[in-house]
């Protein structure tokens, strides 16, 4: 049954990052027109320095999601390696 944890935690982490890509290209496209839109002079420097703050932090958190993903699916393939079926407590 371990093959299947593994057949799935793989399927899994490539379901992951087909999404990290989607995110991460909409994310750059939304940080690009706002740089646009900032050259222009029409966003206040307030609001620009609160959107920087944002991206700061949002950068800070973004960098430490793949080590997320990963331990997740270290810990899912254990999980489920160790997990039995019930017809395998009968034989």
């Amino acid at each position: 049954m371990a093959a299947r944890a593994w057949v799935v935690g793989l399927i899994g982490l490539f379901a992951v990052w087909i999404a990290m890509e989607v995110l991460t290209g909409m994310i750059g496209t939304m940080w690009g027109v706002y740089k646009v839109i900032n050259g222009t002079g029409l966003v206040d420097p307030d609001w620009d320095r609160r959107a920087q703050a944002i991206k700061s932090t949002f950068l800070g958190v973004w960098s430490y999601i793949p080590f997320i993903i990963f331990l997740a699916f270290i810990v899912y393939i254990v999980i489920e390696s160790l997990r039995r079926r019930p017809e395998e407590y009968y034989v």
